[in-house]
């Protein structure tokens, strides 16, 4: 079945007015986005926020936080990262460990219609260098733990100063703050 198909189907069920009544209003936003052409696998914290809003969605260390929050904190940094200037088709790299905001900037950016390019936390800085610059990627979020590595190679990079965040941590100059980037 192709996905032309199915989606004939989803207007079919709408127009028959199936989904009005009783149908949980998640359900509805993934089904209304689908119609719309506008699905994207982030689309699934939108519709889990808006049916289990409460809940925990990610723990990680201390830190718990509901879909609710997740969601919002997603949309923030789509918002943020369009500050910087990074536009649908844009690439931003990444060097992170397992984290909420690895989760969060890799929705944010298939939100936002960019491509998430993982730079590995092991990588020195000429093969930081060797991958953004192949990539071509236009901003890059790195964890506190990674500032000397991409301090050293940023010379190198086709990034920005001003598209450098860092998450954690207080940032020195030119670095953004990854929180203060979603407020």
């Amino acid at each position: 079945m192709a996905l032309r198909d199915v989606i004939e189907g989803f207007k079919a069920v709408s127009s028959a007015g199936l989904l009005e009544s009783g149908t949980p209003k998640g359900t509805r936003l993934f089904l209304g986005n689908v119609l719309r052409g506008d699905f994207h696998p982030s689309t699934i914290w939108a519709v889990h926020a808006a049916n289990l809003a409460d809940k925990e969605a990610l723990v990680c260390k201390d830190r718990r936080l509901t879909w609710s929050q997740v969601n919002a904190r997603i949309n923030r940094l789509v918002h943020g990262l369009q500050a910087l200037g990074v536009k649908p088709g844009d690439k931003v790299a990444y060097m992170l460990k397992n984290s909420n905001e690895w989760i969060e900037s890799l929705a944010a950016c298939n939100k936002l219609g960019a491509s998430a390019v993982f730079v590995s936390y092991r990588y020195t800085p000429r093969e930081v260098e060797y991958l953004v610059n192949n990539s071509e990627s236009r901003a890059m979020l790195f964890g506190e733990d990674f500032e000397k590595v991409i301090r050293e190679a940023m010379p190198s990079l086709p990034i920005p100063e001003t598209r450098y965040v860092q998450v954690g941590g207080e940032p020195n100059p030119p670095f953004a703050s990854y929180e203060d980037l979603i407020l």
